[in-house]
């Protein structure tokens, strides 16, 4: 009996736990979806200034002049605002994560069915892989495109090296100048995956002591690849983007979840799995290539200190579970290839089409947000002359997207020296909003119109010259949400 129970779960677990995760997923989509991400909302202000004044190398959006400024991710905002401004601002929504989400799942879905063809255990494992990250990534952001052009990098490497064919490296190129465009502070990813193929072959080279041709077509493809990312609107400023944005962000850390580590971040059940993959690698490991040992365990680590590079271990650094598996595609496993197929696409269209149902409350969704609602209605003087502090950054995005002049929002990276190159707001927020003496200090130094807060301070500020306006509880399904407390200076 013992014996008849585990090989049920030999031949079906895998399919068990990705129909778990995917029931899940797909009883909470429309709830987990509902929102935008506070990116989306600085995306349109981004866009709005890139049609009005080019590709501008000065802040002029926020309430600190004279900042130096490159427009992140310009090309994924023109597409984001393209659909926000032909549809709508809840279809728009849609129309934009339908796109997005369907270029990831066709380009997983390619990855698996080029690389490890006639594998059922592989597809059941990507339906898995799939439903966590949908579970873990809820934007509409360029994250999904990232992830999509890695994936397409990958194959041309893996047939490169299967085929021989120098013509599948001319794509990473394009790949390159593609990714720079659409997100340049994950740009470096691109590099990454080819880092680890220059390490196989060059420490194949040093073992066999015989120079690998590989090793250098890669490194050329390499080096093509970072002159091919400088067809960008701000050169080189654009390809250390990262670089500056990680020094610039390290304040804020405390307070943006995404940065945080896995470990803090994730629930049992995903970091439970997380735990059981790295195990099940471990035992494995001997079969697997460098390239693809060095991918998940340099995706892992990334992941455990920021949580938002899960997404990236949990497709491109799976390569070497895709290559375990398949070894183990027996006969049972084989005659359900075109089920296994079947059940990918039919979750990954279900996903869309709940999604699509989805009742997205682009506007007023939050009570933050409905703050700002309030200031477009009693505000009398232009946004762009209006100032905002908000002890919520995602309120500061949503009040950007209106033309107001808000002290800090979710574009994070614009606030730090290294950044910016002229005064370090992320430092001095991080110092004095979490508390009202450290508010009264920066209302003395700023003067704002408004404040967005989280504490009801009516009696304390009614001797700095603001009287409050209103208190918002409820999201806007009418469940509870953060207190938040507006205030309109009356000096």
């Amino acid at each position: 009996m013992f014996q008849k129970i585990e090989q049920f779960f030999k031949n079906y677990g895998w399919f068990l736990l990705a129909a778990g995760f995917w029931g899940v997923l797909i009883l909470t989509v429309q709830s987990f979806y509902q929102y935008p991400t506070s990116d989306n909302y600085f995306m349109l202000a981004h866009d709005k200034l890139i049609r009005e004044q080019g590709f501008v190398t000065t802040e002029m959006l926020r309430m600190h002049p004279g900042f130096d400024f490159v427009i992140p991710q310009w090309l994924f905002a023109m597409f984001f605002s393209l659909c926000i401004n032909g549809f709508g601002y809840a279809i728009g929504y849609k129309v934009a994560g339908i796109l997005v989400f369907g270029i990831f799942l066709i380009s997983f879905y390619f990855m698996i069915s080029r690389l490890y063809k006639k594998s059922a255990a592989c597809l059941i494992y990507g339906t898995l892989l799939t439903a966590l990250v949908f579970a873990i990534f809820n934007g509409v952001r360029p994250y999904y495109i990232t992830v999509s052009v890695l994936l397409i990098e990958v194959v041309f490497l893996e047939e490169y090296l299967k085929s021989k064919r120098k013509v599948y490296l001319i794509g990473i190129p394009i790949l390159s100048v593609f990714l720079i465009n659409v997100h340049n502070s994950l740009w470096v990813a691109l590099f990454l995956v080819l880092l680890c193929y220059l390490a196989e072959f060059l420490l194949l080279s040093i073992r066999e002591r015989v120079f690998k041709r590989e090793f250098g077509f890669l490194l050329l493809c390499t080096g093509v690849s970072f002159l091919a990312g400088l067809i960008n609107p701000y050169g080189m400023d654009y390809i250390f983007y990262i670089y500056h944005s990680m020094d610039s962000i390290q304040p804020l850390i405390p307070i943006i979840g995404e940065l945080k580590s896995m470990y803090t971040q994730l629930s049992l059940p995903f970091i439970l799995v997380t735990a059981w993959m790295v195990i099940y690698f471990l035992l494995h490991i001997r079969k697997i290539p460098i390239r693809m040992i060095l991918l998940f365990f340099g995706f892992y680590l990334a992941s455990v200190f920021y949580v938002r590079n899960l997404i990236l271990f949990l497709t491109v650094g799976q390569l070497g579970m895709f290559y375990v598996l398949k070894g183990k595609d027996g006969e049972f496993r084989k005659k359900w290839y075109n089920n296994s197929k079947r059940c990918f696409l039919f979750l990954g269209i279900t996903f869309l089409v709940m999604f699509s149902m989805t009742q997205v409350d682009f506007c007023s969704g939050r009570s933050f947000y409905q703050a700002v609602d309030k200031i477009n209605k009693i505000n009398k003087e232009d946004a762009s002359d209006t100032t905002i502090f908000s002890s919520i950054t995602d309120a500061g995005s949503y009040a950007t997207m209106f033309g107001y002049r808000a002290y800090m929002d979710g574009c994070a990276e614009v606030y730090g020296y290294s950044n910016n190159k002229k005064f370090d707001v992320a430092k001095e927020f991080m110092k004095y909003a979490d508390s009202l003496e450290g508010i009264e200090h920066l209302i003395s130094k700023y003067d704002f119109d408004y404040l967005i807060l989280l504490d009801d301070v009516e009696e304390e500020l009614r001797d700095d010259g603001y009287r409050l306006v209103e208190h918002f509880s409820k999201d806007s399904n009418g469940e509870k949400d953060y207190d938040i407390y507006l205030y309109q200076s009356i000096r």
